[in-house]
Order: structure tokens, then sequence, then C-alpha cells
């Protein structure tokens, strides 16, 4: 009986809820969720559509597969899997770990700067530490962000709100006006812009200036070893608060 296969943990609620829009019957893969493995063939026989972020290692044998919706933004794990052969059409979830990841990145920043593991710490040891180092900033600086997809979009949507300055680098010095995806309902407005946009062969005058790095571009062959022992230590010496998120 064709059926969707789930290899994601997904909350039971979801899950009933696809099958009912969808009209087809729901399968969670056995074994660990998630993980590339082997799945038994009576899963994958008569799955017409797969949710997760690997592919079985079996899955030739899922003869009636007709797409794969992966749960990650990067599709390197579906390459050169024969998918495009079968006419299986592979989506990604672009967009969707925007705004968490921004959020976090701006949090580590805040993290770093206002030294929060160390305040931790004296809080431990019932330590009353009013040193100017717990009182650093984080308005004016500057936060560099390699690459500018929906995850750098979103950041330097609040980094900007915070009042940082925010630089941006691209292979070709040139940003995107219209995202491929948006978390905001709202057009991004001129002031959420980056100040200023960098080429890759400027890397080394666009690390000079930050105060933070960020890298935000996909895990690809073409990106391997793009940030080289120059760049780094660049970016080790940066100032005051210097950190790659």
């Amino acid at each position: 009986m064709p059926h969707i296969l789930i290899d994601h943990n997904i909350a039971p609620s979801c899950l009933k809820a696809l099958e009912e829009k969808t009209g087809q019957r729901i399968l969670l893969a056995e074994g660990e969720l998630g993980t590339q493995r082997e799945l038994p063939e009576s899963q994958l026989k008569d799955a017409v559509a797969l949710l997760g972020t690997h592919l079985p290692l079996n899955h030739e044998q899922m003869t009636s597969l007709q797409w794969v919706q992966l749960t990650s933004a990067g599709f390197a794990q579906a390459e050169g899997l024969g998918l495009s052969q079968r006419n299986v059409k592979v989506t990604t979830a672009s967009g969707v770990n925007d705004i968490p990841i921004a959020e976090w990145s701006i949090m580590m920043m805040l993290a770093l700067t206002r030294r929060l593991p160390e305040m931790f710490q004296n809080q431990t040891q019932e330590l009353w530490d009013r040193s100017a180092r717990f009182q650093t900033e984080m308005r004016g600086k500057t936060l560099g962000i390699w690459g500018f997809g929906g995850i750098a979009r979103e950041t330097a949507r609040l980094a900007t709100a915070m009042g940082l300055n925010v630089h941006i680098l691209t292979r070709t010095g040139q940003i995107d006006d219209k995202p491929r995806f948006q978390s905001n309902p709202q057009n991004d407005r001129p002031e959420d812009l980056p100040q200023k946009v960098f080429a890759a062969k400027d890397s080394v005058q666009f690390c000079q200036s930050l105060d933070f790095l960020m890298l935000a571009i996909p895990d690809t062959a073409d990106n391997l070893g793009l940030i080289d022992e120059v760049i780094f230590e660049l970016a080790l010496n940066l100032g005051q608060v210097a950190a790659i998120v």
C-alpha cells in the first residue's frame, strides 16, 4: 500500500495532520530516526515519499519513490545517488532554520561580549566581580557575515536592530535583493541591508574591519578549505572581542 515514510522525529499531532491532509498512510522508519542505515524492504518498496535527513543505504529498493523532502538546507548527502535518473524530485528545508540559527548566533556574540561563561563561573563561586571586562557593549561593533543567504539575512536584521554594523562578503560582491525564502512576511527594508559588501577577492580587507566573523555558507566541495590559515589568523586577531560563530 502506498505510504509516506518519515525518518525524522516529528510530533504525533503533526504526523496525524499530514496523514489527514495528504490522504496517504504515514509510516515511521524503524531504528534510530535521522541516522543513515538500511531499512526493511517492507517499509521501502511502496514508499512514494520520504521525509528525512538521509536516504536509506538500501534506497534502491524504493521502487515507488517520487519525492524526497530533506530536513536539511544542504543536499550533498543526496548527490550521486542516481535520484534524477529515477525521476525522483528532491527538495530541501532551506529557510526553516533561518530564525533559530540567527538567534543562536546573536546569543553567542552576546555571551562572548559580556563574558557570560566567566560570569556563571563567578556566580557558582559566589564572587561579585564588577570589573569593566564584564561591561563591554555590542552596540557599535562590526559583524562580518561570509555569505548572504537566508540565515545571514536574518542575522543581519537582528544585528542591525541591536546597533551593530554589518559587513557582507559574497563571491561577486553583490547581494540578492529578492531572497528565496522570507521568515519575515515584510520585505527587507534598506536599513536591514549591510553597510558594506565585499567580494571574495577582498576577503583579507573584509576580515580586517571586523569584531565578529560569522560563516553562513553551505558545506560544499567549492567551499572546502575556503577559510585558510591567513583568514583564520586574521579572525583570531581582530580585536578585543573576536569570534567565528
